[in-house]
Order: C-alpha cells, then sequence, then structure tokens
C-alpha cells in the first residue's frame, strides 16, 4: 500500500466531511419550504492549505436559517479533532441572503486534542460574518491557540 501525502488526506477529509453535511441537509430537512433555495451558509471552510495544519469549519444549514456545526484542527498529520460545537440562526444583511450574522451558541468539544481548548477559553455566544464565499470569526486569536493572526479567522468555502 502506498503512503499518501496530508494533502491527499487533508482533501479526502474534507470531501467526506462535506459529503457527511449535505446527506444530513438533505435528510432531516422536513419543512415545507423544501423547493426554496437555502440562505444560510452549508459546507466546509477552511482558514489554511491542505497542506499544512489548520483550522476548518464544517456547517449546515436548514430552510428557516437555523444552522448547526463545528470548528475543528487538521493536524500535520492528517488526524483531525473538533475544537467546538455550535448551533445557531443567520439573519441576511441584503436582500438575497448572499451576507449576514451568525450567532452561534458554542459547546466545548470532550476531544483531547492539543487544538481542544478549556471551556473557560471559549465565548458560549459568538457573532460570526458571513458572504457568500466566506466566514470570519473575528478576533478567534483570542480562543483558538493555534490561530496567531486575525487572519486566520477567516474561512473560505471549500471547493472539493
Amino acid at each position: 500500500m502506498r503512503a499518501k501525502t496530508l494533502g491527499q488526506v487533508a482533501t479526502a477529509l474534507v470531501a467526506i466531511a462535506a459529503l457527511v453535511l449535505s446527506i444530513v441537509a438533505l435528510t432531516s430537512d422536513s419543512s415545507p419550504l423544501a423547493n426554496r433555495s437555502r440562505l444560510a451558509p452549508s459546507g466546509i471552510y477552511v482558514d489554511g492549505r491542505d497542506d499544512v495544519p489548520h483550522y476548518f469549519v464544517a456547517i449546515s444549514s436548514t430552510e428557516d436559517n437555523n444552522v448547526r456545526g463545528s470548528m475543528n484542527f487538521f493536524y500535520q498529520d492528517g488526524q483531525t479533532s473538533v475544537v467546538f460545537t455550535f448551533a445557531g440562526f443567520y439573519v441576511p444583511t441584503r436582500t438575497g441572503g448572499s451576507s449576514g450574522v451568525l450567532t452561534l451558541t458554542t459547546t466545548v468539544a470532550k476531544d483531547e486534542g492539543s487544538a481542544t481548548q478549556s471551556a473557560g477559553s471559549i465565548p458560549t455566544t459568538l457573532s460570526v460574518l458571513y458572504g457568500t464565499t466566506h466566514i470570519a470569526f473575528g478576533e478567534c486569536t483570542n480562543y483558538l491557540h493555534f490561530a496567531s493572526t486575525l487572519a486566520a479567522c477567516s474561512f473560505s468555502r471549500s471547493h472539493v
């Protein structure tokens, strides 16, 4: 069996996570508005390249603009850990829902990875900005200890 590169493993993990989120969103949507396009974000958003350790956000939404997901960390060896999970809602700021604010309530993960934070370090409520292709967690350097600059708090939609 040939060894896989870190980038190949990361790409596979992102693809699997996106598939799971899509299946969950499709099978759990009991809204009578099922044919209406979604306004809230769904998918995988990353703050770094696939070949280096980085944070990524997995998020799914419902027709009534509720969201749920997790902040995760991708390690150099290809392992991942959940930093925290969240649930909340999306309020569009423009007609058509191309941008808005996510109001999230967080729950600290019980994981033991080095990216895991203590319960007191992660805010219980977060306001997160959303655009068509990005999510911005503001000053996440206060609670994501591997995020050393504010640029690391901005996540772009993964196309994998």
